[in-house]
Parts: C-alpha cells; sequence; structure tokens
C-alpha cells in the first residue's frame, strides 16, 4: 500500500473537477514542460496528477509513457506535504533506490518535484523533473521550480474557468432551442442572412429579433449574450495584443487538407513578419509551403505531413526562405486546434528563428571534428574512463594498443593484467587531482600481451561527483625491450666481472694449496735426508719431530680441504645428539689448559646458570671450539687471557671466544672467513696455519643453523657464535 494524504476523497473529487484526466496533449502545459527541461537541463520534465490507483502524465517532455502505477511513483510522495521533494540520489535513499523507476526504465538517478496546491489547499499533483545521473539541486533551485509549480496551477485555474464559460454558454444554448420549440421561428432578415463580421452587429441582430418575435420576453437572455459577446471581444482584443507583443512567431491555418495544394494561412503575427519579410496581407490565404527553400530537408516535411493527417503535435527545425530570398533555419511546433464539439479547424503553429543557433551547432561540430582529428592522430592513447572503470571516451590510439575495436572498447579491469589489477585499480581508486606516472601490462584482445606507461589524473568535475579518470597511454614495448637489452648487457657484464673474479680465486687458491701443499713436503724430504747423513741419535730425533710436526701438517690441512668440501656439497645429514654443556665444555677446555699455562695465559670457562641442553652435532661442534680455541691461544701474548662465556635465551645459545692482545682492523673483519687467508701481525707464537680453519667454522656453523661474527675492540678479538636450542 501507497501511504495517502488526509482528506483523499475530497482531493480526488478536487481533481475531477478540472476535467483533466485522459484529455489530449495541450500546448500551454507543453510549453511548461519543456521550459523546466531547458531551465533546468535535465531529459524528463512531467506535469502528474496523482490518481486514485495510477499517476497520469498531462505533460510529459521527454517520457514516452502517460502513465504509471501509483505505488511506483514517487510523485505519490510529493502530495503528501507542502514542501517539494527532492532527492539528489536516489541510489543512497534507502526508500527510493528499491523503486522500479530507479531499478528500471528511466532508471531514475535524481528526481525534484514541486507540489501542485490548488487554492482550496488539494494537492492534485506535482511538476517534477527527473535526470539519469545524480546531480546536486541549490535553495535558487529549488524556489524557482516552486514558481513554475505556481505557474502550472495558474493554468489549471484558468482552463477550468474556461470550462465553466464553455458549460455556461452550452446551458444558454440549450435555453434558447427550448424557448425557440415554444414559438414561431421567427423570419430570417437579410442582414442577418448576410452574417455581419462585427459582434456588436450581430448581437443587436439577436436582440432585434427576440424583441420583435418573442415580444420581450427572452430580453435577460439577450442581454446575458450581449454582456458574453463583449466579454468575448475583450479577450480577443487581449489575446490579439499578446500575440502581436510576443517574440516568437505565430502562423494559424486552415485544419484542411495537407496535400500539395495545403491548407491556407488565416493570421501571422508580427513577429512572424519580422522573423520572414512577409506581412499577413501578402501571406493571408496562401499554402505555408511557398516558404520552404530548395535545400528543405523532405523528410522532415513527410514527417510534418504524417502528424498533422493523424491530428498530432509535431515539432521539427526546417531550412526556410526569407522574402529577401536568404535561407534562415526556424524551430517549428504545430498543434492542432479544435472547437468545443471536438472538430478541428486550425493548425497553429509557434517559429523561432534558430539561425544563430544553427551556427553555433555547425562551428561546434567543426570544433569536435577538428578535435577528434588531433585526438585520434596523436600518438598516445587518450582513455576517460568513469569511477567503476567504464570507458566514457577513448581516442583509436587507444583501440590499438587494446586490439579492439573503437566502438568496443572494453571497461579498464578487464584489460589489466590479472597479477597487477589490484593494485593498479588501487592506485587510481585513491587518486587525487595529482598527476601519476607507472608502467603496467595490459591484455590484448587477441591475448597478447602490451606493456604501456601509465600517465594518470583525476578530472575536476561537479561537486558531490567522483570525477572521471584521464588515461594517457604510452607504448612502454619499445622501452622495455630496451630496458630488457640494458638489463641483460648489465647481467652479462657482471656474470663476466664473476667468472673473472672466480677465476682469480681459482688461481689465488691454487697458488695457495700449491704452497701450502709444497711446503710440508719439502720440510719432509730436507728431514729425510738430513736424517740419511746424520748419525747422532740426538739430531735424528729431531729431525724425526719435524717429520712427524710437517706430516700433522700436511694432514690436517687436506683433512679441512675435505671438509670444506663436504660442506660445500651438503650431502651429509646432520649427526644429532643432546648435550649437558655445563659437563661437556670443561671437556673441551682440557687439553688447552697445559699449553695456555706454558705459555703464562690465562683460560678461562664462564658459564651462565641453567644452561639448557643443546641439540647438536657434537663432533662439528668440538671442530669449532678446537679451532676457535687454537686461533685465541696462537694470537695471546704472554700473559694475556682468553676466555669462553656462554649463555642463552628462550631460543638461542651464545658462545663468546675473546682473547686479548691482538687487534683486527675494522675492515679486515670479514676477510677473516675467508679461505687461506691468515692475520700474520699478531702470531706472537709463529705457529703458522692453513688460512682454513675460520672458513671452515662459518661453513660448520651454517649447516648446524648458526652464525659467527667477528669484532675487535681495542686490543682485543672477539667471535661471537649463536646456535638454536632445541632442549630435550
Amino acid at each position: 500500500m501507497f501511504a495517502s494524504p488526509s482528506f483523499e476523497s475530497e482531493r480526488l473529487a478536487a481533481l475531477r473537477s478540472y476535467c483533466l484526466l485522459d484529455t489530449a496533449p495541450e500546448e500551454a502545459f507543453d510549453q511548461i514542460t519543456g521550459l523546466a527541461a531547458r531551465t533546468f537541463d535535465v531529459p524528463i520534465a512531467l506535469i502528474s496528477l496523482v490518481d486514485e490507483g495510477r499517476l497520469w502524465f498531462k505533460s510529459a517532455y521527454g517520457l514516452m509513457v502517460r502513465e504509471v502505477p501509483r505505488p511506483d511513483a514517487f510523485c505519490a510522495h510529493v502530495i503528501l506535504g507542502d514542501e517539494p521533494l527532492i532527492v539528489e540520489d536516489t541510489l543512497l535513499d534507502p526508500y527510493l533506490r528499491s523503486s522500479p523507476m530507479v531499478q528500471g526504465d528511466p532508471g531514475i538517478r535524481f528526481y525534484a518535484g514541486a507540489p501542485l496546491k490548488t487554492p482550496d489547499g488539494f494537492r492534485l499533483g506535482s511538476l517534477c523533473l527527473i535526470d539519469r545521473v545524480p546531480r546536486a539541486f541549490e535553495v535558487a533551485k529549488r524556489q524557482l521550480l516552486e514558481e513554475m509549480a505556481v505557474l502550472v496551477v495558474e493554468e489549471l485555474e484558468q482552463r477550468r474557468s474556461v470550462l465553466k464559460s464553455i458549460q455556461a454558454r452550452k446551458q444558454i444554448d440549450r435555453r434558447f432551442a427550448e424557448l425557440r420549440t415554444r414559438v414561431e421561428p421567427p423570419t430570417v432578415l437579410p442582414e442577418a442572412h448576410s452574417a455581419p463580421d462585427t459582434l456588436d452587429a450581430l448581437v443587436g441582430t439577436i436582440e432585434r429579433l427576440l424583441s420583435e418575435e418573442l415580444q420581450g420576453s427572452c430580453l435577460s437572455l439577450a442581454l446575458e449574450i450581449r454582456t458574453r459577446a463583449w466579454n468575448l471581444r475583450e479577450r480577443v482584443q487581449l489575446i490579439d495584443s499578446i500575440l502581436s507583443n510576443v517574440s516568437d512567431a505565430i502562423l494559424a491555418t486552415e485544419a484542411h487538407s495537407v496535400d500539395e495544394a495545403g491548407p491556407r494561412i488565416v493570421y501571422a503575427n508580427l513577429a512572424f513578419e519580422h522573423m520572414t519579410g512577409y506581412s499577413l496581407q501578402e501571406v493571408n490565404g496562401k499554402n505555408p509551403h511557398f516558404l520552404q527553400a530548395p535545400t528543405t530537408d523532405r523528410a522532415e516535411l513527410d514527417r510534418i505531413r504524417i502528424a498533422l493527417e493523424n491530428r498530432q503535435p509535431v515539432r521539427a527545425e526546417l531550412l526556410n526562405l526569407h522574402k529577401s530570398g536568404s535561407e534562415f533555419w526556424s524551430e517549428i511546433s504545430v498543434v492542432p486546434v479544435a472547437d468545443e464539439f471536438g472538430r478541428y479547424t486550425h493548425w497553429v503553429s509557434l517559429q523561432r528563428d534558430i539561425t544563430e543557433r544553427k551556427k553555433a551547432e555547425g562551428a561546434l561540430r567543426e570544433r569536435e571534428a577538428f578535435f577528434h582529428g588531433v585526438v585520434n592522430t596523436a600518438g598516445e592513447g587518450i582513455w576517460i574512463v568513469g569511477a567503476s572503470g567504464d570507458t566514457r571516451f577513448a581516442n583509436k590510439r587507444v583501440s590499438d594498443l587494446l586490439g579492439s575495436s573503437e566502438e568496443e572498447v572494453p571497461v579498464l579491469a578487464a584489460v589489466l593484467d590479472p597479477l597487477e589489477r589490484p593494485a593498479v585499480l588501487a592506485r587510481l581508486a585513491a587518486l587525487a587531482f595529482e598527476t601519476i606516472r607507472f608502467t603496467t601490462l595490459l591484455r590484448r584482445a587477441d591475448g597478447s600481451e602490451q606493456w604501456v606507461i601509465f600517465s594518470a589524473r583525476r578530472l575536476e568535475m561537479a561537486v558531490g561527483s567522483s570525477g572521471d579518470i584521464l588515461l594517457m597511454l604510452t607504448d612502454a614495448t619499445e622501452t622495455k625491450q630496451l630496458h630488457a637489452e640494458r638489463l641483460s648487457s648489465e647481467l652479462a657484464q657482471i656474470e663476466a666481472q664473476e667468472l673473472h673474479k672466480l677465476s682469480e680465486l681459482k688461481d689465488d687458491f691454487l697458488s695457495n694449496i700449491s704452497h701450502e701443499l709444497r711446503t710440508p713436503i719439502a720440510n719432509i724430504r730436507l728431514a729425510v735426508q738430513l736424517l740419511r747423513h746424520s748419525p747422532v741419535a740426538a739430531q735424528q730425533k729431531k729431525y724425526l719431530d719435524i717429520l712427524e710436526s710437517e706430516c700433522l701438517r700436511e694432514k690436517v690441512l687436506i683433512d679441512n680441504l675435505l671438509d670444506l668440501q663436504s660442506l660445500e656439497v651438503n650431502d651429509r645429514p646432520l649427526e644429532l645428539s643432546p648435550l649437558n654443556l655445563s659437563v661437556w665444555l670443561p671437556e673441551q677446555l682440557a687439553p688447552f689448559m697445559a699449553r695456555t699455562a706454558s705459555r703464562q695465559q690465562s683460560l678461562q670457562l664462564q658459564l651462565a646458570a641453567e644452561l639448557p641442553w643443546l641439540v647438536t652435532e657434537a663432533h662439528s661442534l668440538e671442530s669449532v671450539l678446537s679451532e676457535l680455541l687454537n686461533n685465541a691461544c696462537k694470537y695471546t701474548p704472554d700473559g694475556g687471557s682468553i676466555a669462553l662465556a656462554v649463555s642463552s635465551d628462550e631460543h638461542w645459545l651464545s658462545l663468546d671466544v675473546c682473547n686479548s692482545g691482538a687487534q683486527i682492523p675494522q675492515e679486515l673483519l670479514q676477510k677473516v672467513f675467508e679461505k687461506f687467508y691468515r692475520h700474520k701481525a699478531n702470531d706472537h707464537w709463529h705457529q703458522g696455519g692453513t688460512g682454513l680453519g675460520l672458513a671452515l667454522v662459518k661453513r660448520i656453523l651454517n649447516r648446524l643453523g648458526g652464525s659467527i661474527e667477528a669484532t675487535s675492540p681495542p686490543n682485543q678479538v672477539v667471535f661471537h657464535l649463536q646456535l638454536p636450542l632445541s632442549t630435550v
């Protein structure tokens, strides 16, 4: 059910008293809706009357239907109050957005309706404006709409007054006819038969007939007729004055045949003379066809003829000839005029000179053609999309880049690469009035890829509108190819540099390894020769010690190389076992106690309280500690100190091996983990080494999931180890 105003039955009675429902279109009301549509720049303007179960349109500008069901009608809401109903966006109105008039045809997005309130206080319907897009409606426009609604009501009142006059005249005619049936028919006098043109003569004749034949019994009726005639004459004079002073030309013809002979002109106002150069005397009795130019559109003329044959109003734009022979454009609106018996008696046309407008339209079309020519020959794609990504405009370059037709450019989201689509749409949605530039990948209609450079900026639109987005598209295929070629060249250079570096590392490695392998062998050969020629037992023991030391050195070097190779391949699974660090660590430090004592070095083990068990590969961790402690002993001077500090947190075990009396420059701290690097400056005991120890330590810790780093505070070297904890 729909809401009804108070006193609905009285309102419906008032509506029917105007005798408007289901009547033919009338120019007075059509002019108001046409004026409203042009004034407010909307496609639809309606004068609606709310009947019991329907909404009927007395005038419908821009809409083909004549009525809609009352439950679906917006205007049914307007008559519930005295104030206009303004809905700037129906989709934001919780009550109206589900209306069939919004979801379906005509697709209402904007509505403004002012009630048609009679002097008696009844709201019969509305003067309403409709648009298919949202729009703002200021207070000044609202006031103007209300004033135009008052004009509609005034026209309704005037129409009802005329209707009452016609009904009164019919009543007088009936009374006169009844009177004539009661008396002898009067003799028709010659002067009466000649039908004087003036109303005064006609009324005088009637009075004389009545006075002579009826002997004064109906003089009051004659007096009433005279009064009406005088009123009619004044009204005709007023109308003639109005028609003579309006700016639009008015032409009236007989409503006879519309063939080649055509109807004859019976009236033309002063504006017609100004527009065509012809006076009424010159055109009276002529066919309006004489105004047509040789180039007048025949199709438009045929359309007018068909409308007139069917007694329908028609509007057209025609090229006509001025009396001087010059051409001018005329906008013509023709309506049929009927008498009180429904017989069509005349055609009345309202004509307006639109030559200047046509020139402006021609100039505009030329500018548009020029603009389209420039835009379509531009090297860049010009693409304007709405907030939802729909295409508002696209030049030919856009369709070329997308591989689509100019008429069927797809929506933006459909051509974006699926992987880049969310990011691109998010950037465009957040775009303000700044310009952003980025490269993205598009999918062409044939499925191929197209790299483009987007230059995007939001266009300034009306207040309350999110604004369309201008996209400038530049083909980035060549740029991408050049970039790929440059990147490929750079990668090739990097690869060549890496290969050169690897070659240098290989040469350095072979040089170092050959030196490291040959040195013990040379010492062994020398010791063997000396042993062979030495008869003294003490000397023989010395040489045997050298042999044993160098053989051990050779073995360590080879073992380290094999261990490094094994770690590089990483093909051996870890042999994990739990370690009680509080017991295991003192056992590892025991072999180093004698060495440090002989060198007057101090060795300390600093264990945090309640250390967790460590699950790791025991022999690998033993190798790491052995190498770090050997290095500490080697680089700690006489009287120096060595400390192993162990702590833990929730996830990691930390071991710090620190020795005093040594210093490594900051720039060399990372090099100590490289293969064959040896820092000889602090080798106080001249032990030498393979240069593989710390490199092996780093790789072992990586394999155990840990890490190592070296720091060197003043007069100290610290190796900080971290291992992941796994408690048992």
